[in-house]
């Protein structure tokens, strides 16, 4: 997992002008990493040779994107978290993922935009909840600690009666006043914001 940030870090600063940088790190071994590389087709193969030579020996050029590409890694019922983090910090929330899947023996995947620094991990719906709740919170924590948050987007019953969906939030007094001079009788989505607002 380390090896990704080396390479995005490489790409990034070879000035290849990639239109995405993606990765997927499916749970057990291995990741993908995708460089997209847009414009005219001259400008276009000489980048990508300059990508494949960057990227050494494993590096695969495709007109394809790969099966995985524009999808979340989770399916309906699952469990579904957006991460954020700095460029730096992509490696070790891909490991604090792995390693949180292994722990508590759920297999996570994820997969997002090593160029931006979000990333989305999907748990199983056969996870048991308070599981997911423990894999949640640790990953909060790894997001925190690579500069960023963790936000779970979607998720069964059982598992929102456990999980703080937003995570902790700074300035939720200042959003509650808000909310309460602008909505009065607290009639518009009640209860659906960070907080409860």
């Amino acid at each position: 997992i380390g090896r990704v940030g080396q390479l995005a870090a490489t790409v990034l600063r070879a000035q290849l002008m990639p239109s995405a940088l993606e990765v997927a790190a499916p749970s057990g071994d291995g990741y993908e990493l995708v460089v997209l590389l847009e414009g005219t087709p001259a400008g276009v193969a000489g980048r990508a040779e300059a990508t494949r030579r960057l990227l050494g020996d494993g590096a695969v050029l495709t007109e394809h994107a790969p099966s995985w590409w524009a999808t979340y890694p989770w399916r309906v019922g699952d469990t579904g978290a957006k991460l954020t983090c700095v460029l730096s910090g992509v490696p070790d929330l891909l490991a604090a993922a792995r390693s949180a899947g292994e722990r508590h023996e759920a297999p996570i995947d994820v997969r997002g935009s090593a160029g931006t620094g979000v990333l989305y991990a999907g748990v199983p719906a056969a996870t048991h909840p308070d599981r997911v709740a423990r894999i949640v919170e640790e990953l909060r924590g790894a997001a925190h600690e690579a500069g960023g948050h963790a936000v779970v987007l979607t998720a069964p019953a059982p598992v929102r009666e456990r999980v703080d969906l937003w995570g902790p939030v700074e300035g939720l007094d200042l959003m509650r006043r808000v909310k309460a001079r602008f909505d009065p009788d607290a009639r518009l989505a009640p209860g659906r914001f960070v907080g409860g607002i």
